[in-house]
């Protein structure tokens, strides 16, 4: 495995970054990058760990103990659009079932399905929810002139 100097410098490069772009983005002078990537020094653990956020790498893919740059469970960072439309979503409780189905996205296994109130009920409509399995054939049966009477 690569040890923290090569690293930096592959990181670095990566990106396209000279060393004094890359000393800028960390307030640290060209040298100190230098003595970094010829590994005659070690960063200090604060530029250790703003080193892994601008580059969105695990503390131990930075210092060698693991290949692999983001862990498992790595979320990337998200567009502005993408976080206002997750805040949209949160703001609007009310068309989360719709915009679940309109995206095919089933969190438990279940359809919510809204359906309009009759007469004789006080409620704007109804809520069911369905097994994704039954649903699915439900969508999958063949419409005949019977349904729409």
């Amino acid at each position: 495995m690569a040890d923290i100097s090569e690293r930096i410098r592959t990181l670095r490069k990566k990106e396209h970054l000279t060393q004094t772009e890359f000393g800028k983005l960390f307030n640290i002078e060209k040298t100190t990058v230098s003595s970094y990537e010829r590994n005659q020094s070690i960063p200090h653990d604060s530029i250790k760990i703003a080193i892994c956020k601008r580059f969105n790498v695990t503390m131990d893919y930075l210092v060698g103990l693991s290949d692999t740059p983001q862990p498992a469970f790595f979320i990337p960072r998200l567009t502005p659009h993408e976080t206002k439309v997750i805040t949209a979503y949160r703001d609007q409780p009310d068309m989360q079932p719709a915009v679940d189905r309109i995206l095919g996205v089933t969190m438990d296994g279940y359809v919510t399905v809204y359906a309009a109130a009759n007469s004789e009920s006080n409620h704007k409509h109804t809520i069911t929810r369905i097994p994704q399995d039954k649903w699915n054939e439900i969508e999958n049966e063949p419409n005949t002139d019977e349904d729409l009477m």
